[in-house]
This record gives structure tokens, C-alpha cells and sequence, in this order.
């Protein structure tokens, strides 16, 4: 089941298996709640990327998860012909990568939020980003997180989704404007009452 789904990624990625990559994500939804997986091949290691601290990280669920799909991704590689990559990715060991947002408690509503951000920016090493420690800049980030997968070339619904919200963004641009406009005249009607209540009192 898995090489088929990957074999559609690959297929939609335009036929090639593209092995100059550094890593290759591999989302995971344990319990309703959403981490990843980083073939790190800078590193030789697989990275477990996930905004929840386990007490006992060897014997968590995602460990016995990711030597899973370690195996399985090895055994793809090797299906593929790539016997050189996928004897690799089979000796290497996994970590848990620690994020100024990882936290005992688990937060799954927002699992897949992270997840997002993880395959992102994540580039060998914790990064720090204040939009995602802070709850209130992470709603902008679903809303970008959300547009780029509807407007991504993968996405085979792109067009009947652009096609239901063209309504409500008809004449949006002509709406901004005249937002903004408003805005000009009050400040303005704002300064010219202040330079007349300065007048009156000299």
C-alpha cells in the first residue's frame, strides 16, 4: 500500500525519483496526531520532527513507527534501483529533534500545523520561528499553509476549488481600495479638526 501511494507522488512529481535531495519527508498521524519523519541523508540519521516531548522516547509509539517506515522506505529504494541508498537508509539511526515548541503535553488540533512547518524550514537542524511558537501568528500560518496546497500543481481539485470561491473575491481589489481610501479621509478630516481646534484656542 505504501509503494503505491509513494508511486503516485513520484508519478505526480513528473516520473522521477529525485535522490539529490538532502531529505525526504514522510508525514505519520499516530492517534490523531500528526509528526514527520526526515530522511536526512546529510546526517545519516532519521529525524523524528514532531512538537511533543515523550518520557520515554525509545519505547514510544512514533519509534516503533519510524523503524517501520525506515524498512519501508529501504525496500523502495531497493525496488526502485537504488541499492546503494536503500542499504543506507536502512543503518540509520533515529532522533528526536527538540523545537522551542515541543512540549510534553500533546497538542494534537495543531499537530498538523507544525508538521507543515517541520517539512518547510526544517533543514538539518532546530530552527527557530516566531510564527510558530506564537498561537496567534500560527492562524496566518494555516491560512498560507492552506493556500499553497490548494494552489499546488499536485493538487487535481485546484480548479474546481478557484472555481467556488471566485465569487467571493470578485471586485476584492476595488473593495481594498476603497477600504483604504476611507481610511485617508478620516486621517485627514482627523488632522484638519486638530489644526482647527489649535486655532481656536490661540
Amino acid at each position: 500500500m505504501l509503494f503505491g501511494v509513494w508511486d503516485i507522488f513520484v508519478g505526480d512529481c513528473g516520473d522521477t525519483l529525485n535522490l539529490s535531495a538532502n531529505f525526504i519527508f514522510i508525514p505519520i498521524n499516530i492517534d490523531d496526531h500528526i509528526a514527520c519523519l526526515c530522511i536526512n541523508f546529510k546526517a545519516l540519521s532519521v529525524d523524528i520532527l514532531d512538537n511533543q516531548k515523550y518520557p520515554d522516547p525509545e519505547n514510544a509509539r512514533i519509534s516503533k513507527a519510524c523503524n517501520i517506515l525506515v524498512s519501508a522506505m529501504s525496500d523502495y529504494l531497493d525496488s526502485k534501483g537504488f541499492e546503494s541508498r536503500a542499504s543506507d537508509v536502512a543503518a540509520f539511526n533515529h532522533r528526536f529533534i527538540k523545537f522551542d515548541w515541543t512540549r510534553p503535553s500533546p497538542n494534537n488540533e495543531e499537530s498538523g500545523i507544525f508538521t507543515m512547518a517541520h517539512m518547510l524550514m526544517y533543514e538539518g537542524e532546530p530552527f527557530k520561528h516566531e510564527d510558530v511558537v506564537d498561537k496567534r501568528n500560527r492562524r496566518f500560518l494555516i491560512c498560507e499553509f492552506a493556500a499553497a496546497l490548494v494552489l499546488a500543481d499536485m493538487n487535481t481539485k485546484r480548479e474546481k476549488v478557484l472555481a467556488t470561491v471566485r465569487p467571493f473575491t470578485a471586485g476584492i481589489e476595488k473593495r481594498w481600495e476603497a477600504i483604504q481610501a476611507g481610511r485617508r479621509i478620516s486621517k485627514i478630516i482627523a488632522k484638519s479638526t486638530k489644526s482647527q481646534g489649535k486655532s481656536k484656542t490661540t
